[in-house]
């Protein structure tokens, strides 16, 4: 699992932000309770997410889609899942961080009830409650 998302996450993200097979599990590891979820299409994956818990907090701590699979809601689908799991475990609040020129991924999370926090880091939150 983790050399095909590393495969989605190089074409999705450029460099310096795209993580290979040790940085995916570092992500995982990076939370005491952690979830990954992927989509697959025709038998291939095509989209991954990362979700992690420390204590009430949660985050989702990568979300990626293939190029050729975006705009079909496997995005969606993946932050709906994480932010259920994170709900059904106790979580008050759940957090991403992303780049403030990253305009899809922004316009994702903030239908989805995500908030932009202010500082220097563009960090969005929303009530899991």
């Amino acid at each position: 699992m983790l050399a095909d998302a590393a495969e989605i996450d190089r074409r999705a993200f450029s460099s310096p932000w795209a993580n290979d097979t040790t940085a995916l599990a570092d992500i995982m590891s990076a939370t005491p309770f952690h979830r990954s979820r992927s989509v697959y299409v025709d038998g291939r994956m095509v989209a991954f997410s990362i979700s992690g818990r420390a204590g009430r907090s949660g985050y989702v701590q990568r979300l990626a889609v293939d190029p050729s699979a975006r705009r079909q809601g496997f995005a969606q689908l993946l932050l709906d899942d994480a932010v259920r799991w994170m709900q059904r475990r106790g979580v008050d609040e759940a957090m991403v961080n992303t780049a403030a020129t990253n305009r899809p991924a922004l316009s994702l999370y903030e239908s989805s009830g995500f908030e932009q926090q202010t500082g220097p880091l563009l960090i969005l939150e929303r009530s899991v409650r």
